[in-house]
């Protein structure tokens, strides 16, 4: 089974005769903007290139990436639900906010642009 690889790892095998440098900046909150997360993990921008650079130079739509992102938006959902089935949405909101806290300028957990967006999107 051959290993699929993924940010700059898979970006490593790209050059200037093929894709490189890419146009997508994740610390461009304007190209971020362009970004939605689905609750299945897929990761999709409404600007043409940002989408072919994160699915084939990024590699970001990879099966276990998208799993990943899956099972983190689903857990945000299932620990935000109320016996009622009804969404607690300061709960959620603080559960993201959580999940956002920094050491130094890095974010301790993974895929914070997902926990970005679901509180934009959903508290």
């Amino acid at each position: 089974k051959k290993k699929q690889f993924h940010c700059d790892t898979q970006k490593a095998t790209f050059n200037s005769t093929n894709g490189l440098p890419i146009v997508l900046c994740p610390t461009n909150t304007a190209h971020i903007s362009t970004i939605k997360y689905s609750s299945t993990g897929q990761l999709t921008s409404s600007h043409v290139d940002y989408n072919g650079e994160m699915d084939n130079i990024l590699n970001l739509n990879i099966r276990h990436i998208k799993d990943m992102r899956k099972d983190k938006w689903l857990n945000f959902f299932k620990s935000s639900r109320r016996k009622d089935g009804t969404i607690n949405i300061s709960k959620m909101e603080k559960l993201l906010n959580g999940d956002l806290t920094k050491t130094g300028n890095h974010y301790k957990n993974n895929f914070p642009g997902l926990s970005i967006y679901m509180k934009d999107k959903f508290c």
